[in-house]
């Protein structure tokens, strides 16, 4: 069922959840990625756009699906952004429709603890891993995790650091976008120091 992408915001913004909506461009491997923190937009990216400018171009765009994820951050400042209320009445000017799906987040899946536990990675450093890896590609990430560590390390014995960066060069092949690559390289990079 579609709904319109102001509705889903504004039911962010009224539960005031912390986390990251996002929206799949139709015909593109970008994401739209909205974050929250206690109901307020704090960040928006897509590309190598980011902030307002994200704003001006969205009603050009087409959706296809959104999903948000809870308890998902981005350590940065507060971009300069109009308030949650008025990028929400945008929103209903521009009136875009999307399919939503639930997600969640990372701390209450079970199935990804497991997956993980069961690789040898110690649950900090694959929690962290995995939502880098959700910042950069959206929800979909969870579940490449859980496949490239069960299918591609097919590792059962304690990972040591060589394996962590093996397993950083197997997920960084996951993300299409250049920029979005990096950021998680450089990201994991700093997890596993």
């Amino acid at each position: 069922m579609k709904t319109n992408i102001a509705n889903v915001v504004t039911n962010i913004y009224l539960g005031k959840k912390t986390g990251l909506l996002t929206l799949r461009i139709v015909q593109s491997n970008n994401l739209y990625k909205i974050f929250f923190r206690e109901g307020q937009i704090y960040h928006i990216s897509y590309g190598n756009k980011k902030g307002a400018e994200c704003l001006s171009n969205i009603d050009s765009m087409d959706f296809s699906v959104c999903s948000f994820i809870a308890d998902i951050k981005l350590d940065m400042p507060v971009a300069s952004l109009p308030s949650t209320p008025d990028i929400i009445k945008h929103l209903e000017v521009v009136d875009k429709l999307v399919e939503t799906r639930v997600g969640e987040g990372p701390a209450s899946s079970n199935s990804a603890q497991s997956a993980t536990a069961d690789s040898g990675l110690s649950g900090r450093l694959s929690g962290q891993l995995k939502v880098a890896l959700v910042r950069q590609i959206g929800p979909v990430g969870g579940k490449i995790f859980d496949r490239v560590v069960e299918r591609k390390l097919q590792r059962s014995a304690p990972l040591q650091k060589t394996d962590l960066v093996d397993l950083i060069s197997l997920l960084k092949e996951e993300i299409d976008d250049l920029d979005d690559r990096k950021a998680f390289i450089n990201e994991a990079n700093e997890i596993i120091k």
